[in-house]
Parts: structure tokens; sequence; C-alpha cells
């Protein structure tokens, strides 16, 4: 365990670098525990799924969106037949809150979606032609069968598409 100086168990160590002057890496506590209820409960671990691909939005990016503010997750392609399709998510919008938190980068985005209840309504704003607008979002499984269908994504299946043309 990772202890803080009181004593109390605030992640799991998973790796060490002993040359790096006592350098770790944990998973936090918080995160551990819903993988254990997961594990008790159903034998196995689920992580929700949203079906983007996003990216940061530091300081430059978001003022030319017009955003006052760097933060949020940009989504930069939106895979078909997704969760993220079905509520009408698209390439340039940027997610700002999700599930009720604001959304401070990419990274935390990511355990946002990972940490939600899959199947049930989740409500996400989204900054979209210099406008919040608020969206109903339905996560699936990240073990569903369209999540692991290897499918190309819109911007993919475009770019396919044009470079066939060419040919």
């Amino acid at each position: 365990p990772l202890l803080n100086v009181n004593g109390e168990v605030i992640g799991i160590n998973t790796a060490i670098v002993a040359a790096g002057q006592g350098i770790g890496f944990a998973i936090p506590v918080n995160m551990a525990k819903q993988v254990v209820e997961q594990l008790i409960k159903k034998g196995s671990v689920t992580r929700a799924w949203l079906g983007v691909a996003i990216q940061p939005v530091p300081e430059d990016l978001a003022s030319s969106f017009g955003l006052k503010n760097a933060g949020g997750a940009l989504i930069s392609d939106v895979m078909a037949g997704s969760p993220a399709e079905k509520a009408g998510l698209h390439q340039g919008d940027i997610l700002v809150t999700f599930n009720g938190k604001e959304v401070k980068d990419a990274r935390q985005l990511q355990l946002a979606v990972g940490e939600a209840p899959i199947g049930k309504a989740v409500v996400a704003e989204i900054f979209r032609e210099g406008k919040l607008q608020k969206v109903t979002l339905q996560l699936a499984s990240g073990d569903s069968a369209e999540a692991r269908k290897p499918r190309p994504t819109k911007a993919a299946a475009a770019r396919t598409r044009a470079v066939s043309r060419l040919a």
C-alpha cells in the first residue's frame, strides 16, 4: 500500500523506479476500491465506453474555439455506432462537464467515463460553435460487442473514401 504521513492507505503501489530515488507509481485508493467492489460482485471489472477520440485543450486552442479558459477535452473523432454518436456529439465539440463535474483535461475525462455508470443517463455539457449545450449520454460497456468491434471512425472512413476516389 501507499500510505500518507498519518498511516492511511491512499494508493496501491504498482511500480517503483529503484534508480529514481524512490520514484513510484500508484493506483489511487478510490479507483482500487471500485475495482475491488466489481470483482467481489461480478468477478470481473467492466468500464464504461463513450466512443470518442479526445485531445487536450491548451490555451491557444481554447482561444481559437472562443473558450475563455483552457481545459476540457476536444473531441477529435466520434466512433460510428458509439454512445457519443447516438447522443449527437460531433468532432470539434469540447466536453466541459461530465456527470456533474468540470472536465479539467482529457485524462480526467477518461477517468470519469471509466467510473461512470453503464446504461444509466449521464449529463454532459459541451461547447459547440460558441455556445454551451447539455447532452444526455447513455454509456455502453467497454466489453460490449460494439466497443470491441474494430471499425473505422467517421474521420478515418471519410479519409478512406477520399483516397479511394483519388486512386
